[in-house]
């Protein structure tokens, strides 16, 4: 943890998504109130289809540039982990094995590789007496070390000390508390463009972890086919026709309607496990449900998806407000003034030493990859 009678800034949060690097950075004011110090993205340019290895050189490579630019103080970060690092499996155990969890065989089988050469964290969801089986709810959530070390590494040769390191959902749902009642459950759906991630929270503690193969790329790839134009062409459509109410956008402007029926299908789907999701939460943790489905990411406006969802599930949606109660005087207006709900994870991360974050733990062979002195801290759990 940082003091903050000694440091005047905190470190920088930085988010690598599937296609671009967000960085901020926060410091107080002289009251103390919140404020943004610097935000800026950086595009990936790294083919589909990259090896995780790549894409890793280039997200550091992406940071590296970033920071070159002024504005940034230091160089110390809280990274969040890129999403095809952290491998999570949901299972549930009897609840006599809840003593020897870690080891336990159900638990070494869900992953397709050996967790002794790995960082493995479990959160426990809570009990489940309500459905069969009978046991403790287990998110586990694992990173190879070789992996973690060789991001690491990575970070280290830009001269980027990665004070912590966490999954993306974590550092969203730290920010997406600051702008909902931390006292109810909450639903958070990220709409990343590799995937989208839903999250579910109640009495905080995270009872629901889960990745949706769906993103905003394939959404694109659909309207690319259907219009017969090139993938960047079809993103910056689909960017441009997003917050149109759906039924405006198919009952007149063609080509708004075009960009509506190409991706139905695929955002029916998305929906209907998103329901499905809550379903699942409902009957394994009777008691308290989510009133609303918080939405981020990009796309989080996607008026055709907020129309589908409702329906769907039955629950109100909004998006994510990551800046509320900051002062965004610094940040630039290109930013400040739009899509602010795709700056969710970096404000998250931003925020880990601004309040106290439990359930930190050491990945050494990080820390000894990088040279320091103290261990990184892998917030998998």
């Amino acid at each position: 943890m940082f003091s903050l009678q000694h440091r005047h800034h905190f470190p920088i949060g930085i988010d690598i998504a599937h296609d671009v690097v967000r960085m901020v950075q926060l410091t107080r004011g002289p009251g103390g109130e919140l404020a943004v110090l610097t935000a800026l993205r950086r595009p990936l340019t790294v083919p589909d289809g990259a090896a995780a290895p790549a894409r890793a050189r280039a997200a550091a490579d992406a940071i590296a540039s970033v920071l070159a630019m002024e504005g940034f103080v230091g160089r110390q970060a809280v990274v969040c982990l890129p999403g095809e690092m952290v491998h999570t499996r949901t299972l549930r155990l009897p609840t006599a094995s809840a003593g020897s969890i870690e080891s336990h065989p159900q638990v070494r089988a869900a992953f397709d590789f050996d967790l002794s050469t790995a960082t493995l964290r479990l959160l426990q969801a809570g009990s489940v007496r309500h459905t069969l089986p009978e046991g403790e709810e287990i998110i586990a959530l694992a990173a190879r070390n070789a992996e973690l070390d060789e991001f690491t590494e990575l970070l280290h040769e830009r001269r980027i000390r990665a004070v912590s390191m966490e999954p993306r959902m974590f550092a969203l749902h730290r920010a997406a508390v600051r702008c909902c009642d931390e006292n109810s459950p909450l639903a958070l759906l990220d709409l990343g463009a590799d995937c989208a991630r839903m999250l579910i929270a109640r009495d905080g503690r995270i009872r629901f972890l889960k990745n949706i193969p769906a993103s905003p790329i394939e959404l694109a790839r659909s309207l690319a086919r259907a219009l017969g134009i090139g993938l960047e062409e079809a993103k910056e459509l689909r960017r441009r026709t997003l917050a149109a109410p759906a039924a405006e956008a198919a009952g007149h402007d063609p080509v708004r309607r075009a960009v509506v029926d190409a991706g139905r299908a695929q955002v029916e789907t998305l929906a209907a496990e998103v329901a499905r999701c809550l379903r699942y939460h409902a009957v394994t943790f009777p008691g308290a449900q989510p009133a609303a489905l918080v939405v981020s990411g990009p796309e989080a406006n996607d008026a055709q998806l907020h129309e589908l969802l409702v329906a769907q599930t039955g629950v109100a949606v909004q998006t994510i407000e990551p800046f509320q109660d900051i002062n965004l005087a610094a940040m630039r207006a290109a930013d400040r003034n739009a899509n602010r709900f795709e700056w969710g994870v970096a404000v998250g991360a931003a925020l880990k030493n601004v309040s106290a974050c439990a359930g930190t733990l050491a990945a050494p062979q990080a820390a000894e990859a990088a040279g320091d002195a103290q261990p990184i801290e892998v917030a998998l759990a």
